[in-house]
């Protein structure tokens, strides 16, 4: 469990459809008996073996304990996979479907196992389902383009893929350094995101020495409104997280997704010449 290639790959591909991985389990046991036997097991494991289980095999040797979208390509062949399962035990159970007659036995089993799989409540759940499961990147970045930013106003977000994305150009990625560490790089002198090549502010100490500048103008937060579970907290760093909540960070902006959030720090009273610049692609 602690080693690579790592086990987690499968366990994380499981949350896309327990009930495929069950059905699919229980006819690999069949599979394996029946090559014990000296007997042959019909082709779609081949197609089980070469898009699921040696792909995700793989994967283990590139990470511990991989997001579960990483998994993700595997879903399609074991869902394939799945109800050629259920298919052969039906023709094996009730004969009368191989000649073309659907025995309510497998009429049965089909309904019940589509169901199983698919899950429509789940479906039902995701389909459509606009800002409740889905966080509001893109209502932040419009927000963001409606403000008149002045040459040294400075933008700092969390999601920094998402926002360089939609406004072309971020000035801070805003994180804990801890969960930052395996997605950053240093170049020019500077530890940045290795996919924008935003500058990481990772510590309560980095955050508060940029609110600390003089020649800074208004610096913008942009929250996100992933990994809720403890309201970022964990991902941000407790030193970061206080400091957000303090009373200094003004809240401008609250997304359709209701987490979401924009934070506005004003200006210093003084500021200086210079500064950095924030350029947002309209």
């Amino acid at each position: 469990m602690a080693g690579l290639p790592s086990v987690w790959t499968y366990v994380r591909a499981v949350s896309f459809s327990p009930v495929a991985w069950v059905i699919v389990c229980v006819g690999l046991v069949r599979a394996l008996w029946l090559i014990s036997e000296g007997k042959r097991v019909p082709d779609y494991w081949l197609l089980f073996a070469l898009t699921v289980w040696l792909p995700l095999f793989a994967l283990g040797f590139f990470g511990w304990y991989v997001e579960v979208r990483y998994t993700e390509f595997a879903l399609l062949a074991l869902l394939v996979s799945a109800f050629a399962v259920i298919q052969d035990w039906i023709q094996t159970v009730s004969p009368n479907l191989t000649r073309g007659k659907v025995a309510p036995i497998g009429l049965v089993a089909v309904v019940s196992t589509t169901a199983l799989i698919v899950n429509p409540l789940g479906l039902a759940h995701v389909v459509n389902a606009g800002y409740s499961i889905h966080p509001d990147h893109k209502g932040a970045a419009e927000f963001m383009k409606s403000i008149r930013l002045r040459p040294n106003d400075i933008i700092v977000a969390e999601d920094s893929l998402e926002q360089t994305y939609y406004l072309g150009h971020i000035d801070y990625w805003l994180i804990g350094e801890e969960t930052a560490r395996q997605y950053i790089e240093r170049k020019d002198g500077a530890v940045r995101d290795i996919y924008t090549g935003a500058p990481l502010i990772g510590t309560a100490a980095e955050l508060g020495a940029l609110l600390n500048r003089r020649d800074r103008g208004t610096v913008y937060v942009i929250g996100s409104g992933e990994l809720q579970e403890d309201g970022r907290r964990f991902v941000r760093g407790a030193g970061i997280d206080d400091t957000l909540h303090q009373p200094i960070f003004e809240l401008i902006f609250l997304g359709r997704d209701g987490l979401t959030r924009i934070w506005k720090v004003r200006a210093p009273s003084r500021p200086v010449n210079g500064g950095a610049r924030s350029t947002i692609t309209h």
